[in-house]
This record gives structure tokens, C-alpha cells and sequence, in this order.
């Protein structure tokens, strides 16, 4: 029922009377993650709807559009700490949790593929990030020639 919810709606986070029974199940499912009452295989069907854990931080999907949003709007994916430092410390986490830095929330095999899907360079060196970005601009041009 929510990866229909999610379908229909873009995102899981279900609200008001006419959703309140899958309101309930979504904070339901979060105790007993914390709890540690989920299977692992739970946990990935709902990380695979992009399912947000937490409440009172954006969604990953919403992170990701405004990432992607970003990136069409100014064709790369340096953001700027001064530029977005929303978006900027979101990027860093992610990389964090790739590289086992940060522990949780556990990034799924779905979202590494749609970061790697538009070029996110898992890099935590800075210059590194800067010739990534660089570099697959190059690829770009060349495959259009």
C-alpha cells in the first residue's frame, strides 16, 4: 500500500484523515526499526521506495531532486558550501555513509545507483571531487562528438 502511496504521490510520506491508517503503519515501522524489530529484508523494500526514516529531516528523495534539479540548472555537481549548504552537507553525507564514516542511515544498493546513475563523485578529497567533475564533463563533450 505505500509503494503505491509513493507511486501515485512521489514520495512517503502519507498525511491527513485519508491516510491515516498508513500514517500510523509508516510510524510503526520506524519503532521498530529502531527497535530493532525489521528484517534486513523489511528495511530494503522499504529503502527501495525511498522510505524516510527520519521525521524531521528532509526525505533522501527530496535531497536527491534538488541535487539532480542542480545539477540541470547548472550542468555540475560542485555545490558550493556558500552556494547551497544544504545541499553541500547533504553531498558530504552521503559520501560519509559510502565510505563507512557515518553508520547510519545506511545508504541501499538503490540509492548508491541513482547517485552513480548522474556521475556523484563518492571522492572525500575535495581536489579529487574537482577533477571527477572535470573528467566527466570531458566524457560528455566527447560523446556528443
Amino acid at each position: 500500500e505505500l509503494a503505491r502511496f509513493q507511486k501515485d504521490h512521489g514520495h512517503c510520506k502519507p498525511r491527513g484523515p485519508t491516510h491515516a491508517k498508513l500514517y500510523d503503519w509508516s510510524n510503526i515501522q520506524r519503532k521498530k526499526r529502531r527497535k530493532g524489530k525489521l528484517s534486513e529484508d523489511q528495511i530494503e523494500l522499504l529503502d527501495n521506495i525511498d522510505f524516510p526514516w527520519g521525521t524531521n529531516t528532509p526525505t533522501w528523495t527530496v535531497m536527491y531532486v534538488e541535487l539532480k534539479d542542480y545539477q540541470n540548472d547548472k550542468g555540475h555537481l560542485r555545490v558550493g558550501q556558500d552556494d547551497n549548504p544544504n545541499l553541500y552537507d547533504w553531498m558530504d553525507s552521503q559520501r560519509k555513509l559510502y565510505h563507512g564514516i557515518l553508520k547510519k542511515p545506511v545508504l541501499s544498493d538503490n540509492q548508491i545507483e541513482k547517485l552513480e546513475e548522474i556521475s556523484f563523485c563518492w571522492s572525500l578529497d575535495g581536489k579529487e571531487r574537482a577533477w571527477h567533475e572535470k573528467y566527466t564533463e570531458a566524457v560528455e563533450l566527447y560523446k556528443e562528438h
